[in-house]
């Protein structure tokens, strides 16, 4: 049976954004989970007392990845832009190696990164990208920039619905460090995959090669001309490219 792929979506994105993208992967005999809060972002910078836990972490952990471990299925993260924060943060304890050291089926096994930020405990987004509150990309408002940042590879009138239909993303999500990370667990070694977007202009393929180097993640591909949205501009391009990569790391 094939693995289960969990799309972990970036900043200012809907589920309906991968709908194509999982559509592809469905096309090719691979059950697919997109699911994000109903409040989606949930972190919130106007809260009193920040969250030590990133709440899409805990969602992710609690409410996508348990519940299919829970059935025993082995489950691949194909992480986006800022789910490369929220994501690998998630995964404690959860490789499949990892479980079935307890006794336990199922598990992780592997995770792959497309135009993906790479943090390790104690960084943010922002600091894993040399940025601070006081210096903040101009991407960050994504309401001046979306169309020409994200979807500036798809026809005018797409761009410039996806751009209006762009969720607000508040900043914490960006400037809250990272808890734990599995660069460095035994049980997820050789499991990193990465998918350099070329014509990327939110993480340029330099930014993009350091997060890799940043996580030791040696499987790397060039997906060609592909801007920060991969999943909207080339569905099945991204989706073979990723089937590829996992018959490696999955071996």
């Amino acid at each position: 049976m094939k693995p289960t792929i969990v799309l972990v979506p970036g900043a200012w994105q809907l589920p309906s954004f991968f709908t194509p993208l999982s559509q592809a992967f469905t096309a090719l005999g691979f059950p697919v989970v997109c699911r994000l809060p109903s409040s989606y972002p949930t972190a919130s910078a106007s809260a009193a007392t920040p969250p030590i836990l990133n709440p899409d972490t805990l969602f992710l952990r609690e409410h996508v990845l348990q519940p299919l471990l829970d059935e025993g299925k082995e489950v691949v993260l194909l992480m986006h832009s800022y789910g490369g924060i929220y994501g690998p943060a998630a995964l404690e304890g959860l490789a499949r190696g990892a479980r079935e050291r307890n006794g336990l089926k199922g598990g992780v096994i592997a995770c792959l990164y497309t135009a993906a930020f790479v943090a390790r405990a104690g960084q943010s987004a922002m600091s894993a990208m040399g940025f601070s509150a006081g210096n903040l990309p101009p991407w960050i408002q994504h309401d001046d920039h979306a169309k020409v940042m994200l979807f500036h590879d798809l026809p005018d009138a797409e761009a410039d619905s996806l751009a209006a239909a762009l969720p607000q993303q508040p900043y914490e999500c960006f400037a809250q460090p990272v808890q734990w990370d599995p660069y460095d667990d035994e049980a997820f070694r050789s499991r990193f995959g990465y998918i350099y977007t070329e014509a990327d202009r939110i993480l340029p393929m330099r930014v993009q090669q350091g997060f890799a180097k940043a996580g030791g993640i040696q499987h790397t591909i060039v997906l060609k001309g592909a801007s920060h949205s991969p999943h909207i501009e080339m569905p099945h391009r991204l989706a073979e490219t990723a089937v590829s990569m996992l018959e490696t790391l999955a071996a």
